[in-house]
């Protein structure tokens, strides 16, 4: 029950967030235009943070971590923000900012680590792991994109 406890952002996470459980939809050659999760039965209750350190650790390089890290959070937080607000939450009018998640993804993020150690098998297999990690030209596509590019990849964001 301490998931549930929690602050504004307690929700329903994934719980096995890495490449292996994300199809991907490519009407072109090279761009993803949707995503969708699957696998879901070790979902609960958590900070979204929680599925998003488990991904960045099991399914993208070190190299790009140190690379994209802080503006993949911000960003995240950001489209978190816009998607809410269409549902009319309003995270500000709860006292809660974009400082107090980077305390709490800070809180979490070793969490998340010692979560993506459990497929360590899997990325260490050199052939496996060039299969799920993540590459830079994917990720770029999401940053630079407008707000209506971000939700043909990420739909479930265009409630």
């Amino acid at each position: 029950n301490h998931h549930l406890k929690s602050r504004p952002l307690t929700c329903i996470i994934h719980g096995d967030s890495w490449s292996n459980n994300i199809l991907y939809r490519y009407p072109s050659e090279n761009t993803p235009n949707q995503m969708l999760l699957i696998d879901w039965q070790i979902s609960r209750c958590s900070h979204p943070y929680i599925d998003l350190a488990y991904f960045f650790f099991s399914s993208t390089s070190s190299e790009f971590r140190e690379k994209h890290f802080h503006e993949l959070v911000d960003k995240y937080f950001g489209m978190l923000c816009s998607a809410l607000a269409k549902l009319d939450i309003q995270l500000d009018k709860e006292g809660y900012d974009h400082e107090e998640f980077k305390k709490e993804v800070k809180e979490r993020h070793v969490l998340g680590l010692f979560m993506a150690l459990f497929i360590l098998p899997i990325l260490l297999d050199s052939a496996k792991a060039s299969e799920h990690t993540l590459k830079s030209e994917d990720i770029s596509k999401i940053l630079k994109g407008t707000e209506e590019e971000q939700k043909g990849i990420f739909p479930e964001l265009s409630v």
